[in-house]
């Protein structure tokens, strides 16, 4: 289970116990007495009940601090994972404070001009209604926790755009990280697109939205919605929240690296060009209430490079509310030399047995069987053994790490990325 993350400009910092209370009170049920340890160092207790919170002070050392919280009862023991990032300082900050931007693209353009070499934004938690362009080499942005701080906006490829034509899939991201901001460092927040292209009359039952489908809401397509467009080299996100429908990140191009973080759409929701590692994220199908429904994966990997989209020890999973055994693909190629590993992951009853299918994409067709699709030691009912779902051999598996996908990919690039966050 993915750590609940916070991060703060002090050197103490309460933590609200029970951190996931829904959870606690399914396994213990109310009125139990439960011991909590930190660290299996016990600091107190406290009898269950709903809506009742529980303080807990803890002390920080700078950078990320990691602890774990276990709750003791009769009735057994549950652990739960906290990470608390101490910043010594931020150059920005974005709140409602004294001397704090109001909004984020504020605080961005007075980063842009004060001459700072590694700026850092700090995001105090609260829901930011903007368009976000970050144009800045070097900048770091933390919020000040994954759920609470929140940047949200709804536009989609066939918005009207001020010049008169269809916002597109390029230009409707919630967030756009162009390529002069190389070295970008995201924690601790989420990036919405919340354009709903099911909130619609006359067809309020599951069975009717089966039959109806969805595609006509957009005259047969437009429904793209990013959350996320990452279109420069050396971006590392942990304890990052994307999420809409259609398109949820845009994974355009560069080397990129996502820690702990947590991913959810339908079609095509994680896309693109990049070279990235998918590092323990969560990643959730949602329901697009037509057959299939959904694909997890649109690589668009140039031929050139010997990887792309690599997911390591990712958790697949989704929110589907019903008869979702089999009814999402892992991948689709966006271009035939279409890049998708998954290693180590678990995929749940949703993903089909063929794992694959071509993509149909203007006047190209793609193919599945000629992209190059590979999983390795994955497990749970949809970790199928199929024909058309390719097992690497140990060769490739040396072949497909970190490493390669960091690397300068034979001079691409102007050096070897070997990121880690402080």
């Amino acid at each position: 289970m993915r750590a609940i993350a916070y991060t703060t400009l002090q050197s103490q910092f309460t933590a609200v116990l029970p951190l996931m209370p829904e959870r606690l009170l399914a396994a213990f049920g109310v009125g139990t007495r439960v011991d909590v340890l930190v660290n299996d160092q016990p600091v107190g207790g406290f009898t269950l009940e709903p809506g009742h919170t529980h303080p807990l002070p803890l002390s920080l050392f700078p950078g990320v601090n990691r602890f774990s919280v276990s709750y003791l009862s009769d009735a057994g023991r549950l652990e739960e994972s906290l990470e608390v990032g101490w910043l010594l300082s931020a150059d920005a900050v974005t709140g409602s404070g004294e001397g704090e931007f109001p909004t984020v693209s504020a605080a961005l353009a007075y980063l842009e001009t004060a001459g700072f070499d590694q700026p850092v934004l700090y995001i105090r938690d609260g829901v930011y209604r903007e368009k976000i362009t970050v144009r800045q080499p070097n900048l770091s942005i933390y919020g000040q926790s994954e759920k609470g701080t929140v940047i949200a906006w709804d536009d989609y490829s066939k918005k009207p755009a001020p010049d008169g034509t269809d916002t597109g899939t390029g230009r409707c991201a919630t967030m756009l990280v162009t390529p002069q901001a190389e070295n970008f460092t995201m924690q601790t927040l989420t990036v919405l697109n919340t354009y709903d292209r099911y909130n619609r009359p006359g067809f309020e039952s599951y069975e009717e939205r089966i039959a109806q489908g969805t595609w006509d809401i957009c005259n047969g397509s437009g429904c793209q919605a990013v959350a996320l467009r990452l279109s420069s080299d050396r971006c590392k996100l942990r304890q990052v929240t994307l999420d809409s429908c259609q398109d949820t990140l845009y994974d355009d191009e560069g080397r990129h690296w996502f820690y702990h973080c947590a991913i959810a759409g339908d079609v095509d929701f994680i896309f693109g060009g990049g070279l990235s590692l998918y590092e323990e994220c969560l990643i959730t199908s949602k329901d697009i209430y037509s057959l299939p429904k959904g694909y997890v994966a649109a690589p668009r990997t140039d031929i050139r490079f010997p990887v792309g989209f690599l997911f390591l020890r990712c958790s697949l999973v989704h929110a589907i509310a019903k008869r979702p055994e089999q009814t999402v693909y892992l991948a689709r190629p966006w271009r035939q030399d279409g890049f998708a590993a998954f290693v180590n992951c678990y995929l749940g009853c949703h993903i089909k047995a063929e794992g694959y299918v071509d993509f149909p994409s203007g006047n190209h067709y793609s193919y599945a069987k000629g992209a190059r699709f590979w999983e390795w030691d994955c497990y749970g009912a949809g970790a199928i053994r199929h024909p058309d779902r390719p097992v690497m051999g140990l060769e490739q598996r040396q072949l497909f790490t970190r490493e390669t996908v960091f690397s300068d990919q034979n001079g691409y690039f102007s050096q070897t990325w070997d990121p880690e966050f402080v």
